[in-house]
């Protein structure tokens, strides 16, 4: 039983790492110098999706970290919420929308980057001890 604890308390780990990459790549598309918003959204609506359905990832384990990883920042949290706002913005065409949803996603990407060396460390540590 403690095997499998470990095994699934170490797996928010790609759900944070995909976020981390892709808030990335969305902020430089619309904060950069083309200011791609069409890309930027493509891009978000790519990380909601994903993160509903867990893509590339398998296994019970990879589930569990998707939980983990969606009652900290997802659904009606933060991510949905921005994600409304996101909405708001398709149906308004209001840029405040976009940049009231990009201070969440900012302040999501920051606690994700403060995060991430923990949670690598943790899972080396965990994969070391348990062998997984």
């Amino acid at each position: 039983m403690t095997h499998r604890f470990m095994r699934i308390g170490a797996n928010p780990l790609p759900y944070y790492e995909h976020w981390h990459a892709g808030l990335e790549a969305a902020a430089t598309l619309y904060f950069g110098e083309q200011h791609d918003i069409e890309g930027m959204l493509r891009v978000l609506e790519g990380l909601h999706g994903w993160e509903l359905r867990g893509e590339d990832l398998d296994g019970e384990e990879e589930v569990w970290g998707g939980i983990v990883f969606e009652k900290r920042f997802g659904g009606r949290g933060r991510l949905g919420g921005a994600w409304e706002m996101v909405g708001r913005y398709r149906e308004s065409g209001e840029l405040g929308e976009l940049d009231k949803a990009w201070d969440v996603y900012y302040e999501v990407f920051r606690e994700i980057a403060r995060s991430l060396p923990g949670l690598r460390r943790r899972a080396e540590e965990w994969r070391r001890r348990w062998g997984v």
